[in-house]
């Protein structure tokens, strides 16, 4: 997977890529192979990005944005040999020397909303079970979500540490020694359509 920040340019292997457009002003090419430039993820770029090299029956132009569920939502206005990806009244990507594209180019994300989390202490070991005060520090809860959980990251201050979530979204997480005080921690996931929780 490549990303582009603003005004980048990315270039793509002789394999299958991913490259993801960015803010704006970037230039993708995917190279050799079934690539996906991802225009649109999540938000609109703040500028047009360019697909230089996108390959009819091979390649496919993704689009993940809450509004945007099918090529019917989308404008495209051809200008020489060029076509323009228009979202309402914002272009959002320019297609090189590339006519007549249709609904097959295009691949729609469904999922835009990220995992939703939910955690608690094991044993709340303090004067009741709700004060969350406890000498057991170690964490359990879940994940889920309507695609797959790429990834969960549990975060304190001191260190950032890879949760193993089980197939049924469960997950147990043992934070290293601490001191006593107060200490917070910050969960976070990632699922297969690129969503952040």
């Amino acid at each position: 997977m490549l990303y582009a920040g603003p005004s980048n340019r990315l270039n793509g292997s002789s394999g299958d890529d991913i490259l993801f457009a960015g803010s704006g002003d970037s230039t993708l090419r995917g190279g050799s192979g079934d690539d996906q430039f991802w225009i649109v993820n999540g938000e609109l770029p703040n500028g047009v990005n360019y697909i230089s090299d996108f390959g009819r029956d091979l390649d496919k132009i993704v689009v993940n944005l809450d509004e945007v569920n099918s090529f019917s939502d989308l404008n495209l206005v051809q200008r020489g040999r060029n076509t323009i990806i228009y979202i309402g009244t914002i272009s959002v990507a320019v297609i090189w020397r590339n006519q007549a594209l249709n609904e097959d180019d295009f691949l729609f994300v469904e999922d835009n909303t990220g995992p939703t989390i939910r955690a608690e202490l094991v044993n709340d070991t303090g004067v009741n079970d709700s004060d969350r005060i406890t000498s057991d520090s170690t964490i359990e809860g879940t994940v889920t979500d309507s695609s797959e959980i790429i990834s969960l990251t549990a975060s304190l201050p001191s260190e950032d540490t890879v949760v193993e979530v089980k197939d049924n979204g469960s997950f147990t997480f043992v934070p290293g020694t601490l001191p006593d005080g107060d200490h917070n921690l910050t969960l976070s996931a990632e699922d297969a359509a690129g969503n952040l929780s």
